[in-house]
């Protein structure tokens, strides 16, 4: 489905990282952003080829998936740090939100 973060990551943009029920522990940079809508199996293929190894996707051959992504959201990411830990509040995004986007990532 078209969720977080579809068409809500840019270019230069800060990611913060955090394993689930812990803080936060990490930032980067984001260098790139690309996202596909796939409508068939060639169009995955392509994607697949070009990519697979950089995304480290261990079954390369779509044909074997369970079912076919529909999208795919594929992010650059430069200057990856260490950031001193801090807890964030995310109420209202939902109890199983693996992505947030804020505006103001200082009052989450």
């Amino acid at each position: 489905t078209k969720r977080a973060p579809w068409d809500g990551i840019k270019k230069e943009e800060i990611i913060y990282f955090k394993n689930s029920g812990e803080p936060v522990i990490a930032e980067a940079r984001v260098a790139r952003v690309m996202q596909f809508q796939f409508k068939n199996i060639g169009e995955v293929r392509k994607v697949v080829k070009k990519y697979g190894k950089q995304i480290a996707l261990v079954n390369r051959n779509p044909k074997t998936w369970d079912s076919l992504p529909r999208y795919a959201v594929l992010i650059w990411l430069k200057r990856a740090e260490a950031v001193k830990p801090f807890n964030i509040d995310k109420t209202g995004f939902g109890s199983a939100a693996a992505w947030l986007t804020a505006k103001n990532f200082k009052k989450v």
